[in-house]
C-alpha cells in the first residue's frame, strides 16, 4: 500500500512540475509578439512553409524545424506553433533528465533535483530562446543515455521482444539526437563509445599487453581526429575559432556575460567545479567509475572560447549536459557517506529554492535584446516585389521578409546564381535616397526614369534599390564612402562554400 501511495504521489508531483514548467516557459515566450531570439523568424518561416506546403522553405535534416511545423499546423499560427514547440520540448528535456537520473540512481529525490535544476538553469532557459534545435537535440540525447543505462542494467532479464524494443528505441534516439544538432551528434557518439567500452571487459588491459592492437587503436583514433578536424573545417568552420584559454574571471568576457547573464556565469562555475572535483575523486577512489570520470574532460571542456558564438553555445551545452552528470556524482558520493533518509531530506530541501528560481527564469528573457522585429515588420510591409524576385537584406530582416511576403526568397549574401529577368533587389542600410539618385545620374548605363522608379526610401534607415543599380552606385560613389557600406547590415560577400553545399544537398 505504501508503495502505491508513494508512486501515485511521485506521478502527481511530476505532473504538477511539468504543467508549471510549461506555463512558466510559455508565458516567458509570450513577452514578445514575435518569435524569440536571434533566429526566431527563421524557425517561424520554416514552420510556416512546412505547415502550408508539407516541406521546408530551406531544406534541412534538423528535426526541430519539422516539430515546429507540426505545432504550427495544429494551432494554425506558425509563430505560436514555434513558441509551443519550444515550451514543450523545454519541459520534455527536463522530464528526460528526470528519467535519466531515476534510471541511473533509482532515487526519485535526486531525479526531481535534476529536473528542477534543468528547469531553473539560466543557460538552458536562454538556449531555448535562441537555439531550439540544440534544445531538442539535448532532449533526445538525455533519453538515449537513459535507454542505454536501462539496457546495461536489465538486458539479461528482458524478454526477447523487450530487448528488440529497447534496442530499437536506443538506435532511434541516437539517430534523432544526431539529426537534431551537430553538437548532440558528437555527444551521442561519445556516449555510445563509453557504453561499448564499458561492455568490453579488460579492453584497456588487452590493448596494453598486445602492442600492435594499441598502435592500431591509436592510429585509428589519430585518423578519425584529423578527419574530424578537416570535416569541421569544410562544413562548419565556425568551430575552428571556438577554442581559447579562459581569461578569469569569466565576467571579463563581455559576450559571455551579455548572453548568459551573471547568473549564468555563477552556474558555469558551479557545475564545472562540482564535476571536475567529483570526477577526480571517483577516478582515484572508485575503479568501477573511471569510465564515467573519462566523460568529465570531454563534457566539461576547459578551452571553449567564450568570445565566439560557437564557443558560447558549447559552454551552454556543457552546463545542460553537466546537470545530470553533476547530480549523479553527488548521489554517488551521498550514497556511500550519508544515511538514505538524510539524503532524501537534504535533496528535498534543495529542491524548494530551485523550484522558486524556476519561477524567476522569465526575467532572463528581455525582448529588447532580440533583433528589432517590429521595425523590420514595418519595413517589409511596404516592399512589394514579384513572386520570382530575389531580395537581398541583412540577417534577421531577410527572414522577416520571407515570413510575411508569401515565403519569397531573401538572401543575406550577394547573389551568386541567376535570377529570372535579373529581378534582384536590395534593402540597403544607411544609404540616402537623394544621394544615391544624384550619384547614379552620372551613370551611362541607366537612364533617369529607371533610377527614379527603382530607388525608393522605405524607412529612415533603409532604401529599396535594384541590385544592378546598387552595384553601379558603389562604383560611382567616392571610394571612402562606398567602403562604409561594406558592413554586416549591407551584405557584400558571396555565400561560403559550406553553406552552398548544404543548400545543394
Amino acid at each position: 500500500m505504501k508503495k502505491i501511495i508513494y508512486k501515485t504521489l511521485t506521478i502527481l508531483i511530476l505532473a504538477v512540475l511539468l504543467v508549471l514548467t510549461f506555463k512558466v516557459r510559455y508565458q516567458m515566450y509570450l513577452k514578445s509578439n514575435h518569435p524569440t531570439g536571434l533566429d526566431g523568424y527563421y524557425y517561424a518561416l520554416q514552420a510556416k512553409s512546412f505547415a502550408e506546403t508539407g516541406k521546408l522553405e530551406n531544406p534541412d535534416i534538423e528535426t526541430g524545424y519539422y516539430l515546429c511545423g507540426m505545432f504550427a499546423k495544429i494551432c494554425g499560427d506558425p509563430i505560436k506553433g514555434v513558441k509551443l514547440c519550444d515550451a514543450c520540448t523545454s519541459v520534455m528535456t527536463c522530464f528526460a533528465v528526470f528519467l535519466l537520473l531515476l534510471t541511473a540512481t533509482k532515487n526519485v529525490f535526486f531525479a526531481f533535483l535534476g529536473f528542477l535544476l534543468t528547469a531553473a538553469s539560466p543557460s538552458f532557459t536562454l538556449m531555448g530562446i535562441n537555439y531550439i534545435n540544440n534544445q531538442i537535440g539535448l532532449m533526445f540525447l538525455m533519453l538515449f543515455v537513459m535507454v542505454l543505462i536501462f539496457l546495461n542494467e536489465n538486458y539479461k532479464s528482458l524478454k526477447r521482444f523487450e530487448k528488440i524494443f529497447y534496442t530499437f528505441g536506443a538506435v532511434l534516439l541516437f539517430v534523432l539526437s544526431g539529426l537534431s544538432h551537430k553538437v548532440t551528434f558528437v555527444y551521442s557518439v561519445f556516449v555510445l563509445g563509453i557504453f561499448l567500452l564499458s561492455k568490453s571487459k579488460n579492453v584497456l588491459k588487452v590493448l596494453w599487453e598486445k602492442k600492435w592492437m594499441l598502435v592500431t587503436a591509436l592510429s585509428v583514433f589519430a585518423v578519425c581526429a584529423v578527419g574530424g578536424v578537416m570535416f569541421v573545417k569544410l562544413h562548419s568552420p565556425r568551430f575552428l575559432n571556438s577554442f581559447k584559454l579562459w581569461n578569469l574571471p569569466l565576467s571579463n568576457h563581455r559576450m559571455l556575460e551579455s548572453q548568459l547573464s551573471r547568473f549564468g556565469i555563477v552556474e558555469i562555475w558551479l557545475y564545472y567545479v562540482t564535476a571536475w572535483a567529483g570526477g577526480i575523486f571517483f577516478a582515484i577512489t572508485k575503479k568501477h567509475a573511471r569510465l564515467l570520470a573519462l566523460a568529465i574532460p570531454v563534457v566539461f571542456f576547459l578551452f571553449w572560447n567564450p568570445d565566439s558564438d560557437m564557443g558560447l553555445r558549447m559552454i551552454q551545452n556543457t552546463v545542460v549536459v553537466g546537470i545530470p552528470v553533476s547530480v549523479y556524482l553527488l548521489w554517488s558520493l551521498a550514497e556511500s557517506k550519508i544515511p538514505f533518509k538524510l539524503q532524501n531530506g537534504i535533496c528535498a530541501f534543495l529542491c524548494l529554492p530551485v523550484l522558486y528560481i524556476t519561477f524567476l527564469t522569465p526575467a532572463l528573457y528581455e525582448p529588447r535584446r532580440d533583433p528589432p522585429y517590429e521595425k523590420y515588420k514595418r519595413i517589409v510591409k511596404d516592399v512589394e516585389l514579384g513572386d520570382n524576385s530575389l531580395l537581398i537584406a541583412h540577417l534577421g530582416l531577410n527572414h522577416v521578409y520571407t515570413y510575411y511576403k508569401n515565403l519569397r526568397d531573401c538572401l543575406n549574401w550577394n547573389c551568386d546564381f541567376e535570377v529570372k529577368d535579373n529581378d534582384v533587389w536590395r534593402l540597403a542600410y544607411g544609404a540616402d535616397e537623394g544621394r544615391v539618385k544624384m550619384v547614379l545620374m552620372n551613370s551611362e548605363k541607366f537612364a533617369w526614369p529607371q533610377i527614379a522608379e527603382q530607388v525608393s526610401e522605405v524607412s529612415l534607415d533603409y532604401i529599396l534599390i535594384k541590385e544592378e543599380l546598387w552595384q553601379e552606385y558603389l562604383l560611382l560613389e567616392d571610394k571612402e564612402i562606398a567602403e562604409t557600406f561594406n558592413n554586416w547590415y549591407n551584405p557584400h560577400e558571396a555565400r561560403p562554400e559550406f553553406i552552398r553545399k548544404k543548400r545543394k544537398a
